[in-house]
């Protein structure tokens, strides 16, 4: 049995068509922003289109004539299919991470205070991190001190002091 030509291309662009419009619909499932944190906020965006309208214009034309030269313009009008550039104002529903969260993989997570981090920001943060959610490395304080969660300071123990973010002996003050 042969098949035409013509048929195989035409079953080849339906089966791409479908492929193309499968990893779309799995790739704007995945990229979809969820959880119970999430906002949807209307957001403007344009559009330019292409509009084709019929407009009359003036055209020149030439018969022959018995004056010099011999060749008279006559003009008459005829309706021309023309196109133009409109720009369009759409909005669209967009999905956000409500106040006080932010995106973290398709999830919107806590924006946790200073010295917190984790699912409700109940856990403090982990030994030489800082700040909110933990996300800033601490300096070297020395085995003197700790770093402040809440800052990213060194806290030196006593008898100590910071100096240049480090924690170093304290000299006595001569009398």
């Amino acid at each position: 049995m042969h098949v035409p030509s013509s048929a195989l291309r035409t079953i080849k662009s339906q089966l791409w068509c479908v492929a193309i419009v499968v990893v779309v619909a799995a790739v704007a499932d995945v990229a979809s922003l969820n959880g119970p944190n999430v906002c949807m906020v209307k957001q403007k965006y344009n559009i330019t289109k292409r509009v084709k309208y019929r407009a009359p214009m003036s055209v020149r034309t030439y018969e022959w004539c018995f004056s010099m030269p011999p060749r008279c313009s006559r003009w008459k009008t005829e309706m021309r299919d023309l196109s133009r550039l409109e720009t369009e104002e759409r909005t669209a529903e967009v999905a956000v991470c409500c106040p006080g969260y932010k995106m973290k993989d398709v999830s919107c997570v806590p924006i946790c205070p200073s010295g917190k981090t984790g699912s409700g920001c109940a856990d403090d943060c982990p030994e030489n991190k800082w700040g909110p959610n933990c996300a800033n490395d601490c300096p070297i304080c020395s085995e003197h001190g700790e770093c402040s969660p809440l800052t990213g300071e060194c806290e030196c123990k006593d008898g100590w002091q910071v100096v240049k973010f480090a924690c170093q002996q304290r000299h006595p003050r001569p009398l």
